[in-house]
């Protein structure tokens, strides 16, 4: 048997024998409703109202039972469709309480760095595909240069300053993407999808601080670089050796100016004192940025300059190997760079110098 009883909010409720006497939920309306009792003689228990505490309660820890552990499940609508009375009684909806985001833990092997670059991909590839298509105009223009610039000197110079500003925009806002990985890193920051934004002000002084950090040392071994190679007239293996000597040293000091700076946010950091502590805090790690870095520089140099020679020819084949370069090129600034701003967070830094 069982029984039925009215909600004041009009619901047709039913409930089983031992449920009499007790106080329960309306599944619609959430109101306490007492359940009459079997015994005529015996009143059925009276519907006090539920505190704040009892409701809290109800709704977030225990939707599926009322104040006093009493199962609402068990008040049911009567399915018999002869019964005039009889109306499905939903259970109300249980609200889910809202998931805190747990903050994502910095890398602890480099082989997890590996991953960041794969979180801004979208970004890297239209980063790749706008450095592709300008690169390949450049190359495709410069011959024809000369022919533009005789009629009207004014006029070609002050477009070409344009385009040279348009490429200096462009490097800067490559630089600044790429040192979105160090400084997430040395704020010790999770890996995630960052990027500069629109923000002009932090694009340019992105590139600012990669031309002063060349302009503070590197410049020096590549003009020595340059003079030895054109001035040093047959050159010989060992000749060939100091050149790439000159350019190793460059990039890694370049390199490593580059995070030193970004560490203090002080462009004097770009000092030779700096670059050397930088290199005894990484230790043997130091090999990536001295050694590493150059290496894969050179490597991505040939590959850039076999694509170029490639756009001159009548195949197709230059411009997937200049997409392709450039792709690794971004890949692997990055995780190099997300990989020494992971060390030197774990890494104090050491004291200002006196």
């Amino acid at each position: 048997m069982s029984i039925k009883f009215i909600c004041s909010c009009g619901k047709h409720l039913r409930a089983r024998d031992e449920m009499a006497a007790r106080r329960s939920v309306c599944p619609r309306c959430g109101a306490p409703v007492g359940i009459p009792s079997l015994q005529p003689t015996h009143p059925g228990t009276r519907a006090a109202p539920l505190t704040p505490q009892e409701r809290r309660r109800l709704r977030r820890e225990k939707p599926s039972e009322d104040a006093f552990g009493v199962d609402t499940a068990a008040i049911t609508a009567d399915l018999s469709p002869s019964d005039p009375l009889s109306i499905l009684a939903t259970p109300p909806k249980q609200t889910r309480t809202p998931r805190l985001r747990r903050r994502r833990q910095l890398e602890t092997r480099w082989t997890e760095c590996l991953i960041y670059p794969f979180l801004g991909w979208r970004l890297f590839l239209a980063l790749a595909l706008v450095l592709t298509v300008l690169s390949a105009c450049l190359v495709l223009l410069i011959p024809e240069m000369p022919r533009f610039l005789e009629p009207g000197r004014e006029i070609w110079l002050s477009y070409y300053f344009a385009c040279l500003s348009l490429v200096f925009l462009i490097a800067a806002y490559i630089g600044s993407t790429v040192e979105c990985a160090l400084r997430s890193a040395l704020a010790g920051e999770g890996p995630g999808a960052y990027w500069p934004g629109w923000h002009i002000g932090n694009v340019l002084k992105s590139g600012l601080r990669w031309l002063f950090c060349f302009l503070a040392g590197p410049i020096v071994l590549v003009a020595l670089a340059g003079y030895y190679w054109l001035y040093g007239g047959d050159l010989t293996r060992l000749d060939w050796l100091i050149v790439a000597e000159l350019g190793t040293l460059a990039i890694a000091y370049w390199m490593l100016a580059i995070v030193a700076t970004n560490e203090s946010n002080r462009l004097r950091d770009a000092n030779p004192l700096r670059v050397a502590q930088l290199i005894y805090r990484l230790r043997y790690r130091a090999i990536v940025p001295v050694l590493v870095v150059p290496a894969l520089v050179f490597v991505h140099g040939l590959v850039a300059l076999f694509a170029l020679a490639e756009l001159h020819r009548p195949t197709i084949l230059g411009w997937p190997m200049l997409l392709a370069f450039w792709c690794s090129a971004l890949f692997w600034a990055t995780f190099l760079l997300r990989w020494l701003g992971v060390w030197c967070y774990r890494n104090p830094r050491m004291p200002p110098l006196h």
